[in-house]
């Protein structure tokens, strides 16, 4: 509740901290949310947009949880970017 109630431009400065401190995600992985260069003045700014925060919130959250079910960090983000053809029409 209290991540619903808070405010999204302190949120959104948080997770851009936590990305470029932390590497949670690669830099490739970032640049297809948010351009490179974007991406750098987002950085001095210390802020992103709300549809820049949700992408990147989602694609740290899906990383993460591929983490948790596979208990390695270089099997997540292999198996994250690897084709699935069970998805594929």
């Amino acid at each position: 509740m209290s991540l619903a109630l808070t405010d999204r431009k302190v949120l959104s400065g948080m997770v851009l901290q936590t990305l470029v401190g932390e590497r949670l995600l690669a830099p490739a992985d970032v640049y297809r949310v948010v351009p490179r260069r974007i991406w750098i003045r987002r950085k001095s700014e210390g802020s992103l947009t709300s549809s820049e925060f949700d992408a990147l919130y989602r694609m740290l959250r899906l990383h993460l949880l591929a983490e948790l079910v596979f208990g390695d960090a270089r099997c997540a983000s292999g198996w994250l970017h690897s084709p699935k053809k069970r998805l594929d029409f």
